[in-house]
């Protein structure tokens, strides 16, 4: 009899050890990911009081993902701008560079645009979609019009997906281990700067856009555990005229 009571004694003790082992554990690690995806537009050619101007466009896409590739949360912003230029050879500064994420109501989708949601909102409704799922899944949340699946539209994103999921794709192949865990926030910002110069009869002029793209994995108290960034550029040449280059 003592010996099944010892016996019964020395296995609860070991379930209790092991109880408050996993109780006192380290939360799983997740990998941190960023994307880019970059597109631009050739300049077009200054005339008189119209502006020649090239495209540029940053989307950055970040995620954390769980041990088998599953994105546990994702954020998305999008930097575009247009690379103004004169027809008499002048680069037009930019005063105002905020992301279309930033910008929230003042974007414009439901004032002007008529859409049933913001810009920032149908961002969020295709990332609630993603979060959960593995790339692949990812991959087919778009359709080859470049629009969202019945999922997402269903979720409120009505708009092109394409550039999304692309910044998605990278910046899941680009993750490696992190000390985020599934209880970290995530803080995306673009940063954008210009740089130009103004064309001569001897010299192009030039209107540059470069976009720095960071990512913050943050804990409870907002202290970055991970981070990533990176950078991306477009440079857009005129002549003294204003004809692109």
């Amino acid at each position: 009899m003592k010996k099944i009571i010892s016996f019964f004694l020395c296995a609860l003790l070991i379930l209790s050890m092991c109880a408050m082992s996993a109780c006192s554990g380290k939360a799983e690690t997740l990998k941190l990911g960023l994307g880019v995806y970059t597109s631009t537009e050739d300049g077009t050619n200054a005339n008189g009081e119209v502006k020649g101007k090239g495209q540029f466009t940053t989307t950055a896409a970040a995620v954390l993902l769980d041990a088998d590739g599953k994105i546990v949360k994702c954020v998305i912003d999008t930097a575009d701008f247009s690379a103004e230029y004169t027809s008499a050879g002048k680069y037009v500064a930019i005063n105002d560079f905020k992301t279309k994420y930033e910008l929230g109501d003042a974007y414009g989708m439901k004032a002007y645009g008529g859409a049933a949601k913001e810009w920032f909102e149908q961002v969020d409704a295709l990332t609630s979609v993603a979060t959960g799922k593995t790339l692949d899944e990812v991959k087919q949340l778009v359709t080859d019009k470049g629009y969202g699946n019945d999922d997402v539209v269903n979720a409120g994103c009505t708009i092109t997906v394409s550039d999304f999921i692309y910044a998605l794709e990278a910046a899941v192949k680009a993750a490696t281990d992190s000390d985020a865990t599934a209880d970290s926030s995530l803080k995306l910002k673009i940063t954008t700067s210009q740089s130009g110069k103004d064309a001569t009869a001897d010299a192009e002029g030039y209107n540059q856009l470069t976009a720095n793209i960071t990512v913050e994995a943050l804990d409870a108290d907002s202290k970055a555990v991970a981070s990533r960034n990176d950078t991306a550029d477009a440079k857009f040449s005129f002549d003294a005229a204003g004809a692109a280059k």
